[in-house]
């Protein structure tokens, strides 16, 4: 199962390759297709980036990039699907039958529109994994001050003044107990 990948592959050679495997990342491509195009070993490459902090944060600018090209691909996608509902389909033979252009590109239109949704929902998920502080659908308030910050962490049950309200009580009465 393993094959290629049981190959030793030494570290210094990895690093050798690596500017020009997180440039290609940063362009796009999955870091997995791309060791296995060079065939390095997933057990060699990732504790490489451990031991190796600048290796890291290499890799790490490198995704997040490629979440931003996928940013830009999804921009490309709603202009190309734009571009394909202006066209006007000529007149086809579907099972035999005469269908005419307006039925013709309703169904293309649909169906490029479920493709196209489905593309950018991918892209919309790696992204907010690859990049989570920009894309990521999670969000958190913190209120710094005083010995610890507090963290909101998406609360939103309550206004924001009461919130705050409910905050500086805590504060306080913590004031108090020490």
């Amino acid at each position: 199962m393993l094959g290629v990948y049981q190959m030793a592959i030494s570290p210094d050679k990895i690093k050798k390759l690596l500017p020009e495997i997180f440039e290609q990342v940063a362009q796009g491509t999955s870091i997995v297709l791309l060791l296995k195009k060079y065939k390095i070993p997933f057990l060699s490459f990732y504790p490489l980036l451990d031991t190796e902090p600048a290796l890291r944060r290499a890799h790490d600018h490198a995704q997040r990039a490629r979440a931003e090209a996928m940013a830009a691909e999804i921009e490309e996608m709603s202009v190309k699907l734009r571009e394909s509902e202006r066209r006007t389909v000529k007149s086809q033979l579907r099972n035999g039958r005469r269908v005419t252009a307006a039925q013709v590109e309703e169904t293309t239109t649909y169906d490029n529109v479920e493709r196209t949704k489905l593309m950018v929902d991918t892209r919309k998920w790696l992204m907010a994994r690859l990049y989570p502080k920009k894309f990521g659908e999670r969000f958190e308030n913190t209120i710094q001050g005083g010995d610890t910050p507090v963290s909101l962490g998406g609360f939103i049950a309550l206004s924001i003044d009461e919130r705050i309200k409910q905050l500086t009580q805590a504060a306080n009465q913590n004031k108090e107990q020490v």
